[in-house]
């Protein structure tokens, strides 16, 4: 993928992800319910997914590549992010089945402390994934261009390549 195709994906992704987290925020009644703060959290992850796949796209334009390191933590931050997500869709679900299943007890179920925990969750894990990643990479001694990381997924999975006219 290119860098400009990154860079609008990323941007386009983040303006898209936005909408549900500015329309949440901006109505109380939505603001005080758990499934929507849920929403607004996972929501709020992709949209970083996609600011940082468009600040990854725009470091590969740069004429002199900026550090490895900051490189690294971009990519594994983004990967992080994008698996926390799962981890909010995990906690949206259980908090849906408590509503339908337990819909008398909700409230007794359902304490401040767990929807703390629910919301919580997906960030710890994403900070837990960066965190392994760049521990992982630094016992790894890796000097590989990180920047370039697309070039780094081997061609069968990158799927058909442009011809270059001449």
């Amino acid at each position: 993928m290119s860098a400009p195709t990154e860079i609008i994906i990323g941007l386009v992704m983040a303006a898209n992800s936005g909408v549900p987290v500015v329309s949440i925020l901006r109505r109380r009644q939505l603001r005080e319910a758990t499934m929507y703060r849920l929403l607004a959290s996972m929501a709020s992850a992709q949209a970083l997914v996609g600011v940082i796949s468009a600040v990854l796209g725009t470091l590969r334009l740069l004429p002199t590549p900026p550090p490895d390191w900051a490189c690294a933590s971009l990519l594994f931050l983004r990967s992080a992010l994008g698996t926390s997500t799962v981890v909010s869709l995990l906690a949206l679900s259980v908090e849906r089945y408590v509503t339908v299943v337990h819909g008398l007890r909700y409230f007794d179920i359902v304490t401040n402390r767990h929807r703390l925990l629910l919301l919580a969750a997906s960030w710890l894990v994403a900070a837990l994934f960066w965190a392994f990643g760049m521990a992982l990479r630094g016992a790894s001694g890796d000097d590989s261009d990180m920047c370039n990381h697309w070039e780094s997924i081997p061609s069968a999975f990158r799927g058909p390549q442009p011809t270059q006219c001449p």
